[in-house]
């Protein structure tokens, strides 16, 4: 069975006692306690360390900020980082801790499934965000075909600015999960490329839905301009 780590800000007390028992290079111990400005993947002889941001959504849906996590993926282990709290991330641990009570049928490539599941759960709560989005510009569509244009300027530019962020902060995804397709078998096993492949799916999935609502808000912004 595979075994997941979860580390919350972490101390190098801590950090050091992971670099021991899994061996992990130091230098890949000191990225753990230190944020990193755009993803990354590097592959070692017997693990791969990724770094990836997140856009996290506050409670206004109006503003969203980047979270960085950091995975360390070894044969027998997924070892997370993070400096703030992260709702999927704490989802995806009760599901875990439920799982592994109820079911013990043993998987093919535990890590790799661990680690496909944990994306699946953080791609999944920005789907949800996205539905809200969609909720909204249905909204800013009923109000500029009634009387309410020029209250819908603004409405319009907020919520083109989210998707915007959004589709900024995934499009650095592509490459990191191109490279784990590419070369992670290599260490992890034929069935790591099925996972990743599954996680590729779901992450074009978002960018697509992403891209659809950028071109609505551009139609609804192009149609509240010519009826002001």
């Amino acid at each position: 069975d595979a075994t997941w780590v979860d580390l919350d800000n972490p101390t190098k007390s801590e950090v050091d006692e992971i670099v021991s028992k899994y061996k992990i290079d130091l230098q890949s111990g000191n990225d753990l306690v230190l944020p990193t400005n755009s993803p990354r993947v590097n592959f070692y002889s017997n693990y791969a360390y990724i770094v990836l941001h997140f856009p996290f959504f506050k409670h206004s849906h109006r503003e969203n900020n980047v979270q960085e996590i950091d995975f360390i993926l070894t044969k027998d282990a997924l070892i997370t980082s993070r400096f703030d709290h992260i709702d999927a991330v704490h989802k995806f641990k009760k599901i875990i801790e439920i799982e592994s009570v109820v079911d013990k049928k043993p998987i093919v490539n535990p890590t790799g499934y661990l680690f496909f599941r944990l994306l699946r759960e953080l791609y999944g709560s920005l789907f949800d965000e996205l539905k809200y989005i969609d909720s909204e510009s249905r909204e800013i569509e009923k109000n500029i075909f009634s009387g309410k244009e020029h209250e819908m300027v603004l409405e319009i530019s907020n919520l083109m600015r989210v998707l915007l962020d959004l589709d900024r902060t995934l499009s650095q995804h592509k490459d990191v999960l191109t490279k784990l397709k590419d070369y992670g078998s290599g260490i992890f096993g034929e069935h790591f490329e099925y996972h990743i492949r599954s996680v590729i799916d779901e992450f074009g999935k978002l960018r697509g839905i992403i891209k659809s609502q950028k071109d609505i808000m551009t139609e609804l912004r192009e149609t509240n301009n010519s009826l002001l």
